[in-house]
């Protein structure tokens, strides 16, 4: 790996460099950094000797993962040659489909870098074939061009569509991973890295041997620094943003890769329509935040529709909370007696555990103070949406339906008005007196006269 500091990645701005959306010829471009902890995790793996399985980096939706794959080549020397293999938009239905991109997509790349292929062998006819056309002779002339002080790399975006491919969907062969593991162990030039939805984190022990799920590499929202970084460095020449409403920036998206992309991109807007002022300052940044919030909301809601019963309650209470008391340390305790106010009973040990799981995603921030909403357009959007009638269908076993205070004084009513009726009917049904004068109207009676 070269000493280039990703901080110091050279960016151009000739238009807004900035992109909040998810198309990927966008993200190639977008100003990038924070990652340093990632790429010492991949130069490890790659360079290890005796290792021999995929180097596997997590995330959560918009983190980063494919913007990463794509600096690559910017971070390693010319001696790792990445090949980007973006598996999502590929047919797995078939793994000789897998294996002839592969093939495909690094001769592309090695044509394109220069090398000249004249010797590559043809590609079978028969299917069944492709695993050891791809390992004894595509490989090893593919080898022998880039000469053996190189290494191929294969970096598999969205590698968990190859997890419901050959786990899941069982589309393809369950021993794939066997056999990607067996191409590894034949060919220490070949290097896999693996980029995989945290969602997918339980299925990794059984892409062993592929992958070791002990030796992953998870990546994290940003910090405050990186943050700043984001959205002070790119611009630079152009305008200033001020540490103070850099600071804001980090508060309002808790440094969601996406979000701080998004207040990056409306605030070049914000300068670019005004050109008088080259300073961005915190009221620029609430001038923004309409804009960055309308641009997230479908984020956010598909982030609750992705939650459990729970972690919906837990967070419906928080927000409440802190609109009751925006100053206030949100505990266990509390969020339990907010809960039970509403008449919705879950223990402490669920509320706990939902609050464990809510952390790991980066929706909540724990600290020794108390918990809450990790972004502040996180916590205005619950405030606005958030319901404990929102729930899922599934219900977990440890919940107790929601217990109505006026539930029982309403069923005595409906019994007792019941209970006149069927007296009345009754009453209407036995045989008539032979007495002159009819009886007196019992109360139930003239009550319905």
């Amino acid at each position: 790996m070269t000493d280039i500091e990703v901080a110091d990645l050279p960016i151009e701005v000739p238009r807004n460099p900035y992109c909040p959306f998810s198309e990927e010829e966008c993200a190639k471009l977008a100003p990038f950094t924070g990652r340093r902890a990632a790429f010492e995790y991949l130069q490890q793996q790659l360079t290890a000797p005796t290792n021999r399985v995929a180097a596997v980096i997590l995330g959560g939706r918009h983190s980063g993962k494919s913007t990463m794959l794509h600096y690559f080549r910017v971070i390693f020397d010319e001696t790792y040659i990445g090949v980007f293999v973006p598996l999502k938009h590929l047919m797995l239905s078939h793994e000789a489909n897998l294996l002839l991109t592969l093939a495909h997509t690094a001769t592309a790349l090695l044509m394109q870098l220069g090398f000249l292929l004249t010797r590559l062998p043809s590609q079978p006819d028969d299917d069944s074939e492709m695993r050891e056309w791809l390992a004894d002779r595509f490989l090893p002339e593919i080898f022998m061009v880039i000469r053996p002080h190189r290494r191929l790399v294969f970096l598999l975006d969205d590698a968990e569509e190859l997890i419901d491919a050959a786990l899941l969907n069982k589309t393809m062969p369950p021993d794939t991973f066997t056999y990607l593991h067996r191409l590894l162990q034949q060919h220490p030039q070949l290097n896999l890295v693996m980029t995989v939805d945290t969602d997918y984190e339980p299925h990794l022990p059984n892409v062993s041997p592929l992958v070791d799920a002990m030796r992953t590499h998870r990546l994290m929202n940003m910090t405050l620094e990186e943050s700043a970084w984001l959205v002070q460095y790119p611009p630079r020449k152009l305008y200033t943003v001020t540490d103070e409403a850099a600071a804001a920036v980090h508060r309002a998206s808790g440094g969601q890769p996406q979000l701080l992309q998004s207040y990056g991109f409306h605030l070049f807007n914000l300068w670019q329509s005004r050109k008088d002022n080259n300073n961005i300052v915190p009221d620029d940044v609430k001038a923004v935040t309409p804009s960055v919030y309308s641009q997230s909301e479908e984020e956010f809601r598909w982030l609750w529709g992705e939650l459990n019963r729970n972690e919906r309650l837990v967070l419906t209470a928080i927000s409440g909370l802190l609109y009751d008391n925006p100053l206030q340390s949100i505990n266990t305790s509390s969020v339990e007696t907010w809960l039970i106010e509403s008449d919705y009973l879950i223990d402490a040990t669920s509320i706990n555990a939902a609050i464990r799981s809510l952390e790991y995603r980066e929706v909540l921030t724990v600290t020794g103070t108390g918990v809450a909403p990790s972004a502040g357009l996180l916590q205005k959007w619950l405030l606005e949406n958030a319901r404990v009638s929102d729930q899922p269908h599934e219900v977990a076993g440890s919940e107790r339906a929601p217990q109505r205070k006026w539930l029982v004084p309403l069923i005595i009513l409906v019994v007792v008005i019941m209970v006149g009726v069927i007296a009345a009917i009754t009453f209407s049904r036995a045989p008539q007196s032979t007495r002159t004068n009819p009886p007196e109207p019992t109360v139930t009676l003239a009550t319905q006269e």
